[in-house]
């Protein structure tokens, strides 16, 4: 509990949880419902997580610093705060692993084709677990790093790429109907839902109460990350061949020549791209591994370090025989479950809060 995050670091772990592989399926998501109003669909999102981000403000007030669990383990008691707990760790194992094995097909099909996919998962979790071992304050560091070296990069690429846009792509404008949008904003709502991790990093924030500050802010950068991806998408490719590409966002970051020197310039993006995914990785296994400890009782040990990489990797390795098993498991699936777990949960237990808070509050006027 010594080490301290700022709201600025705690944004950066925010954007680093929410954007990193949703860049990989979004655009093929929106774009194949929408098409060319694709780019207008995470807005809608923004708009529909804005009550978790009020519920999120509120349990960081109510909390006043505390651990998310002893708070609810003082609301509700012990048996249903373990059980809450065990929910997320169920969670947090899933998407972690699901990450791992996405990050792991695409290095695999992308950069080293002749290494086995067990050995690049457990390279991929073995990082992320060293990054979260050393303490938040240097997982807070490092996705402030990341998070500036992205949209640095970002910037560069959507500069160079200028000349490559077709603007006719995004017309006509506005041609879908609203049941159409409503429908195509649900994906990124789902993936937005991940400002709740900002929830388990309460007690490590200098001030814990601007913890809806850092949500809102992350998600307000997500959202602008979506946008931009699904815009530049549109603008080199077109709608019609993105739902073809297995993935979009960096087919159409393509190839950028500048002289005779540098001729992959989108390469660096990517790197920086992996690096986030290394960063994403590790926010969720500190939640795990934060949801583990409260569960059973236990302290942090590098025994449990060993078992969360096995447990993590193995689980990615085998849950999906098929990497195309993966995909569809995060296209049809896992946006229910990060809505369910994430955004029903936790307004489930904020209206739990609010009622013990009554009642305690009345029998108090009682007494």
């Amino acid at each position: 509990m010594n080490q301290r995050i700022s709201v600025l670091q705690a944004t950066a772990i925010i954007v680093n949880a929410v954007t990193p592989s949703a860049i990989m399926v979004i655009p093929n998501q929106v774009i194949l419902m929408v098409k060319q109003d694709g780019w207008f669909s995470p807005l809608l999102s923004f708009l529909f997580i804005l009550p978790l981000i009020y519920i999120i403000s509120g349990i960081c007030r109510r909390n006043n610093g505390k651990p998310l669990m002893e708070c609810l383990e003082s609301s509700f008691g012990k048996a249903a705060a373990t059980g809450i707990a065990l929910i997320f760790s169920a969670y947090y194992l899933i998407s972690s692993a699901s990450v791992v094995r996405q990050f792991a097909n695409f290095i695999s099909e992308q950069f080293i084709m002749t290494t086995p996919l067990a050995v690049i998962a457990l390279l991929i979790t073995f990082v992320a677990v060293y990054i979260f071992a050393q303490g938040v304050e240097v997982m807070g560091r490092v996705s402030f790093f990341v998070l500036f070296v992205s949209i640095l990069f970002l910037g560069m690429n959507i500069f160079l790429l200028w000349g490559q846009y077709d603007w006719n792509h995004f017309l006509p404008v506005f041609e879908t109907t609203p049941l159409e949008q409503l429908t195509a904003s649900v994906p990124p709502v789902g993936w937005l839902t991940d400002i709740t991790v900002v929830l388990l990093l309460m007690p490590y924030m200098k001030a814990s109460a601007y913890g809806g500050k850092a949500a809102i802010w992350g998600a307000m950068m997500a959202t602008v990350f979506y946008c931009l991806i699904i815009a530049i998408t549109l603008a080199v490719l077109g709608a019609k061949l993105v739902p073809s590409l297995t993935y979009p966002v960096f087919a159409a970051l393509g190839t950028v020549q500048i002289g005779e020197f540098v001729e992959r310039i989108d390469f660096i993006l990517i790197m920086a791209w992996m690096a986030s995914m290394f960063t994403k990785v590790s926010v969720f296994l500190f939640c795990f591994n934060q949801m583990v400890l409260y569960s059973f009782r236990l302290r942090s040990h590098n025994g449990l370090y060993v078992a969360t990489c096995l447990l993590v990797t193995a689980i990615a390795l085998y849950s999906w025989p098929r990497n195309g098993a993966v995909n569809e498991f995060v296209f049809k699936s896992l946006t229910v479950y990060k809505i369910i777990n994430n955004y029903a949960l936790f307004f489930l237990i904020w209206i739990g809060l609010l009622l013990t808070k009554r009642k305690s509050n009345a029998e108090e006027a009682v007494s």
